[in-house]
């Protein structure tokens, strides 16, 4: 970001069943991002290997918000074929009985776009095993794809190999994935899967660069 620039985007978590996608501005003078606030450039946090977008945190009425900020691959310069993407994760699994609520941090992501055919995006994110922790894997699958972002989707989530679900089929899924840089080179997306009375919740977000 060496120019001024509206052609940035950013996502964020609104509440626990909302995602905001909105488009940012970059004054090259002041060093500033806007957003839904204004957030220096030193306070974006880079992402291990990623150049086109990083994370952010900002606080607004009474509100904290944390995100992702950064360039978009233009819906033109999106590749054509099968390609993987390694990263990291994190979540927060929320369950009505036994587990509590637990916080996953620092686990691996490994997502796979494929653009030919039906476009498609699958994300695995594993996580260490833990005997108090209600899952290690958590996959996203979607095909809603728009420009060189995704949304909608279905979650499964796993404890050792074994399917352990979490939130069922017909809960709520909303999600945000955006693809930065040229040719998409990164990728960063949110994740929340609410079960219908609110008991059971997902709540993750994961950023990989192209291998």
């Amino acid at each position: 970001m060496n120019s001024s620039s509206s052609n940035i985007v950013a996502l964020f978590e609104a509440n626990a069943s909302e995602l905001i996608k909105s488009k940012a501005s970059f004054d090259h003078n002041t060093q500033t991002l806007t957003h839904e606030v204004k957030t220096k450039l030193s306070d974006v946090k880079v992402l291990e290997g990623l150049d086109y977008v990083g994370s952010v945190s900002f606080d607004k009425n009474g509100k904290r918000y944390n995100g992702y900020i950064g360039i978009p691959t233009a819906a033109a310069d999106m590749p054509k074929g099968t390609f993987t993407y390694q990263g990291k994760a994190n979540a927060v699994i929320k369950t009505e009985s036994g587990d509590g609520v637990n916080d996953l941090t620092d686990g691996n992501a490994t997502t796979t776009l494929k653009t030919t055919g039906t476009a498609s995006l699958t994300t695995v994110m594993k996580f260490a095993t833990n005997a108090n922790y209600s899952i290690d894997t958590i996959e996203f699958k979607t095909s809603a794809i728009s420009g060189s972002g995704f949304s909608g989707g279905t979650v499964s989530t796993y404890k050792d190999g074994a399917a352990k679900p979490i939130v069922r089929s017909e809960d709520q899924i909303v999600s945000q994935v955006q693809f930065f840089g040229p040719s998409a080179v990164n990728v960063a997306g949110q994740v929340l899967a609410t079960k219908g009375g609110g008991d059971n919740s997902i709540n993750t977000t994961f950023y990989a660069v192209k291998d």
